[in-house]
């Protein structure tokens, strides 16, 4: 089974959560994307090492980003609950860090191919 099946359901709720935050604020675009989800994958390593995380520097809409999806890691993580949501199985903290990457490549190849907004302009076509 392909990662991105097996993880499909983790995938789409963090991908949600970015295009939520975008059409809130739309001047989020692809770099916020990935500078947000380059301190999520930098927290939850430093978790897993049992370091402190580092200090955040994040603009406003990359603070955003981070929170929304921070929310709904926690939640697949079996930490959090959200309201209205089935309780799910939980993951581990290396498989989130898998889907964080998997998407934080996701954002470069569209940025790339599509310009500052090419990712989030791909996934508004299927949400």
């Amino acid at each position: 089974m392909k990662f991105e099946e097996r993880y499909l359901d983790v995938l789409h709720n963090i991908e949600v959560m970015i295009f939520t935050a975008y059409q809130e604020n739309n001047v989020i675009n692809d770099y916020d994307v990935m500078a947000s989800l380059r301190a999520l994958i930098n927290h939850y390593v430093a978790e897993i090492r049992k370091t402190p995380p580092k200090k955040l520097h994040l603009r406003p809409p990359q603070e955003l980003i981070f929170n929304r999806v921070q929310s709904v890691c926690e939640w697949q993580l079996g930490r959090q609950s959200i309201s209205e949501a089935p309780e799910i199985p939980p993951i581990s903290l290396d498989e989130m860090i898998a889907c964080l990457k998997r998407i934080h490549r996701s954002v470069k190849f569209w940025n790339k191919n599509g310009g500052s907004k090419g990712y989030l302009n791909y996934i508004g076509n299927f949400l």
